[in-house]
Order: structure tokens, then sequence, then C-alpha cells
């Protein structure tokens, strides 16, 4: 993972909007409505998401699915 981002930097985004398709803009639209909502759940889903970002620059977006649901 650390060596396809340091290759190719902007690649995860790219392929993110292709895997996802506009759920990922919406995401950035509405951050902060999303972040109140997960702390709102507690200390895990914060947690969770927290290590859903650290992992999301892979250019392997079939390996977040897990995240995304």
């Amino acid at each position: 993972m650390i060596v396809q981002s340091h290759g190719k930097p902007l690649l995860f985004v790219v392929a993110h909007m292709v895997y996802f398709g506009p759920m990922i803009l919406l995401m950035v639209f509405y951050w902060r409505t999303i972040s109140r909502i997960v702390l709102g759940h507690g200390p895990g889903a914060m947690l969770f998401v927290a290590a859903a970002i650290c992992s999301s620059p892979t250019a392997e977006s079939r390996t977040l699915v897990v995240v995304k649901e």
C-alpha cells in the first residue's frame, strides 16, 4: 500500500471515484455532519472511521468494502 501511494500519489483518488462513485463527493461536502454523527455513536465508531481513513490510500478500492458498509 505504501509503495503504491508513493509511486502514483493520486491514483487512489481516481480509483475511489470510479469504484464508489458520487458518494465520495457527498462525503467531502457533508464531512462535518458525518463526523458529528460518528462522534455521537461513541469512541468505537470514531476509531473505526479513523482506521478506515488511515487505510484508504490504497488504489484497490475493493479492499475498503467492509469499511463502507
